[in-house]
């Protein structure tokens, strides 16, 4: 799945833990250069840091199944990962009572290596989403997915 996904340039260059030869620590660099530079040119820079760790749990089903159209994974594949995301119920058994069956609409199932994937692919188009602002993503096992917002729009230092 990575090396399609790589061959046909369908990850962003915003996020880098999943191509061939980069890693979290180039991520953290790119991201500490950037900082570097707009200091250097005496410019305010901003940051909102957002770790998500329930990530996986966010991931809505019918956007997901777009976006995988969008990007060209279609047919047998899109309903191979259709078949692994939809359909799904849940329900919560305690002290020996059930509750009813609940469609589970949102999420990724977790625990194998499909799931960060999928993710990668629901939020990879978020750093072409704003013109406002740079947005690093960056998944690490330190923290599960962290989002970098930098806006562009800077005050000069100097002009004060």
């Amino acid at each position: 799945m990575i090396n399609f996904l790589n061959t046909n340039n369908i990850i962003t260059n915003h996020h880098i833990d999943f191509r061939s030869g980069l890693s979290a620590d180039l991520a953290s660099n790119e991201l500490r250069n950037y900082i570097l530079r707009l200091n250097d040119s005496a410019q305010y820079t901003y940051a909102i840091f957002l770790d998500l760790k329930k990530a996986f749990d966010t991931v809505n089903h019918k956007i997901f199944l777009n976006k995988l159209n969008h990007y060209g994974i279609c047919g047998l594949a899109s309903n191979l990962f259709a078949s692994y995301v939809e359909n799904k119920q849940q329900f919560v058994y305690a002290n020996g009572f059930q509750s009813d069956k609940m469609k589970i609409t949102c999420g990724v199932p977790q625990g194998s290596t499909l799931d960060t994937v999928l993710l990668l692919l629901y939020i990879d188009d978020l750093p072409l989403s704003s013109n406002f602002f740079v947005i690093f993503l960056l998944m690490t096992q330190h923290y599960l997915f962290q989002i970098t917002i930098l806006p562009i729009w800077r005050k000069n230092l100097m002009s004060n």
